[in-house]
């Protein structure tokens, strides 16, 4: 099963919110986001929603109200918000290991803030998904 059939499967939709700073950059982070949605097999794809502006507190307490898991990748953030914001409605972080971001010292485990290896996460959420061990 690839990573459509594993969103599917688990009825979830990916969302990706951030205002763009730097276009380039920008396009290229959604444009791998959206590669995780969609199946080079089969041309599947499954829905996935960039939301490219600043959110409000209306805005993101309907979005955090619906998400299961938040995924802070970036190596560095000298806070990072979304983190104390996930946190404020329950929902579980994980963030990347080899990097630093201030909130993750502050919140740990016990307040759900995980620290893994996000390195090549696209390619092993494909891998992953592909070799049953999420049957």
């Amino acid at each position: 099963l690839g990573g459509v059939d594993f969103l599917r499967r688990h009825c979830l939709v990916p969302i990706l919110c951030g205002a763009r700073s730097v276009e380039s950059y920008a396009d290229e982070v959604i444009q791998s986001f959206k590669n995780v949605c969609s199946s080079d097999d089969d041309d599947s794809f499954w829905p996935c929603i960039v939301i490219d502006h600043h959110l409000g507190p209306k805005e993101l307490a309907a979005i955090f109200s619906h998400t299961v898991l938040n995924v802070h990748p970036c190596l560095y953030d000298a806070y990072g918000m979304t983190l104390v914001e996930s946190a404020a409605f329950g929902v579980p972080s994980v963030v990347n290991c080899g990097g630093k971001v201030g909130a993750a010292a502050l919140l740990g485990e016990n307040e759900g803030c995980v620290a893994l290896d996000l390195s090549g996460m696209e390619e092993e959420i494909r891998t992953e998904t592909t070799d049953g061990k999420n049957d």
